[in-house]
């Protein structure tokens, strides 16, 4: 948290402190969600949660660099979902739960960048956040299913 007052993302996102970032919005998005979702009456699944935090680093972060660069920078979707290593001392349900989370966020947010951002629709993602964010476990799966293949 030291690092993230001394270099504020929210002035400048860069290497220096993006994963700094991107844990402490992981634990704001697990923390936000749960909440949301009990005071809808919703249960959540571990790997729901997961999945809506891998989505929000990536649009907080595209969002961010688009205001502080004019543009999204082409490393940051590898960055957090090709060059993603897991700890090696995860069990085999939390290795599979994180490597599943991955995996549909990495379609969801590649067919957001390609259908939204890239062509600078910020009305429409937010729409289609919003949506995306209100949907269960296995509608989340299947939204992702039908937008990346539409």
């Amino acid at each position: 948290m030291e690092r993230l007052r001394a270099q504020d993302p929210l002035h400048s996102l860069h290497r220096g402190n993006l994963n700094e970032f991107f844990t402490a919005l992981e634990g704001v998005s697990h923390f936000v969600y749960l909440a949301w979702n009990l005071g809808h009456d919703r249960p959540i699944s571990q790997l729901e949660m997961e999945l809506q935090a891998e989505v929000d680093k990536y649009c907080l972060a595209a969002a961010l660099f688009a205001r502080q660069l004019g543009g999204i920078p082409d490393e940051l979707h590898p960055l957090l979902f090709e060059r993603v290593r897991y700890d090696a001392q995860l069990e085999r349900d939390e290795h599979q739960r994180y490597s599943a989370a991955n995996h549909h966020a990495k379609r969801y947010c590649r067919a957001l960048y390609e259908r939204f951002l890239r062509p600078r629709h910020g009305h429409r993602v937010t729409r289609e956040l919003r949506h995306f964010y209100r949907l269960w476990h296995r509608r989340k799966i299947q939204r992702i299913d039908t937008f990346c293949t539409a």
